[in-house]
């Protein structure tokens, strides 16, 4: 996995060098901005986004320059994503950056040269994504200003996603170019950020139990069977419940994305009752699953018919 059919790195000397440990992480490189997107989706307040952009970055990126691009990229997929129009992130990521975004296409196109640093990266890739009209529109833009080229694609390519979404057949291309594990770990991902989104909605919002739940989860690409569902919990000697495992399908439509809300429901009771001898009131806590799944079809319905 690490060269290619050359025998060559795939990684930079310094990358190589760092992961010998005979490097310390202080990169002003903008590899950090450039891998830093999953944290602007994934958080849900703008303090997060920026302490976990800061966190993410630190590894590798330790100066004040490549966390700085790191913060600004995740700030601006956040605001595109909670729908703050393009003159609002301009003016946000301007202020509170400090970045100079007023720039040329042309004069770009025409003199940009290529830079591996923070500073001449991040604010031409969010230029490229404040000229655009659609996601294609953007990736052509950062490509056609030359420079780090993927670098610049990969933060333009992830705040216009979060702007404007991706196109579904730029999306099944883009998979079959990642290797089967690759692609787990994306769509696992995107899986997430759904089952999030849904159970917020009808009231469980929790991280500690989302993160908890991670590790204890099985999932099964089998459709809408409903003979094998549901949560496992363990007890020890003296009854007391010490872990929860689940067992739900992957999440391929709404079916699906119901029986998750209505598992994690029930999961959800017994996490809140770790570390007692609890014992699980059936009825009711059956009661509370099904009511989850019918309040998240009445927002749903709302929200479609307001849209």
């Amino acid at each position: 996995m690490g060269v290619d059919k050359y025998g060559r790195s795939r990684f930079g000397k310094n990358f190589v060098s760092w992961v010998k440990k005979e490097k310390i992480g202080d990169s002003f490189g903008n590899g950090g901005a450039m891998r830093v997107s999953p944290i602007g989706f994934y958080f849900d307040r703008l303090e997060d986004v920026l302490k976990e952009a800061k966190s993410a970055t630190i590894p590798s990126h330790n100066t004040d320059e490549s966390i700085t691009g790191a913060q600004a990229v995740a700030t601006a997929i956040y605001l595109a994503r909670k729908g703050h129009s393009k003159k609002d992130i301009k003016d946000l990521i301007t202020f509170y950056f400090e970045y100079d975004l007023n720039y040329s296409l042309e004069e770009l196109s025409n003199n940009y040269q290529f830079s591996a640093s923070t500073h001449n990266s991040v604010p031409q890739a969010i230029y490229c994504f404040l000229e655009s009209d659609s996601f294609e529109d953007a990736i052509r833009k950062s490509i056609s200003i030359g420079g780090d080229s993927d670098t610049i694609a990969a933060i333009v390519g992830s705040i216009s996603e979060a702007f404007y979404g991706i196109p579904e057949e730029l999306k099944k291309e883009a998979l079959t170019y990642l290797l089967p594990e690759y692609k787990n770990i994306v769509n696992d991902f995107y899986e997430e950020l759904q089952l999030r989104s849904a159970l917020k909605q009808v009231g469980i919002d929790d991280d500690n139990f989302i993160a908890y739940m991670r590790t204890r989860i099985k999932k099964y690409d089998i459709g809408h069977r409903s003979d094998i569902w549901g949560y496992f919990a363990d007890y020890d000697e003296n009854g007391i419940l010490t872990n929860i495992r689940l067992i739900v399908p992957r999440i391929i439509d709404e079916k699906t994305l119901l029986i998750n809300i209505h598992e994690y429901t029930h999961a959800y009771d017994a996490y809140l009752n770790l570390g007692t001898s609890y014992v699980e009131n059936k009825d009711k806590n059956e009661a509370r699953a099904k009511n989850n799944e019918a309040k998240f079809l009445e927002k749903k319905k709302l929200y479609e018919h307001i849209s």
